[in-house]
């Protein structure tokens, strides 16, 4: 890694390209140019369509919507609305009604006024300690704390403990987004 005194290694200052005046410019020096001029014509038309306006965006309707709708903790809206990948808990008593939209969240939860879906405004949001209460009914609780629970199976009927271990699947699947560190939002890009 050897550098000459006054040199600048960086690969966009070394390649030179034709200015629109003719000159020769670095790659760098056009980008930046280039893009700081569109992001700098982008906020001179924000100036331009908002004027004089004086309302401030917490004033604005949707804004309060959207803050209303964010009380909704993100946990009880990431519903299991397909159970087809845990279909043996179809003929489980009571099971499958509670694994259909349940949630990630421990607890049940009630959905605000403001959410988008106007099918789940209102509605109360089952949880994992809900589905653990009617799987309990198929073997033996184990763990503590939501995140760490499962039941062992302890039914001898091939249907039951198929139900059972299906369920534990499901809880295996939320655990595993409960877990998750990452997450992409795309709520807010364009299609």
């Amino acid at each position: 890694n050897s550098t000459i005194a006054g040199t600048n290694p960086a690969l966009l200052d070394l390649i030179q390209v034709d200015a629109e005046d003719g000159t020769k410019v670095s790659l760098r020096k056009q980008i930046v140019g280039q893009v700081k001029d569109q992001i700098d014509a982008s906020f001179a038309e924000i100036d331009k369509v908002m004027g004089n306006m004086t309302m401030k965006m917490t004033d604005n309707e949707q804004v309060q919507s959207l803050i209303k709708m964010l009380e909704d903790p993100i946990d009880m809206m990431i519903l299991f609305t397909d159970t087809t990948d845990y279909a043996d808990l179809v003929g489980a008593a009571g099971l499958a009604d509670v694994a259909a939209g349940s949630s990630v969240k421990c607890s049940d939860g009630t959905v605000g006024a403001e959410f988008p879906d106007e099918s789940l405004r209102g509605q109360s949001i089952k949880g994992i300690e809900s589905f653990l209460d009617v799987l309990d009914d198929y073997g033996t609780r184990v763990g503590a704390g939501c995140a760490t629970l499962s039941v062992t199976c302890t039914s001898s009927d091939t249907a039951e403990r198929a139900a059972c271990e299906s369920g534990n699947n499901l809880l295996t699947a939320k655990n595993r987004i409960r877990a998750a560190t990452t997450w992409k939002c795309d709520v807010f890009e364009d299609p």
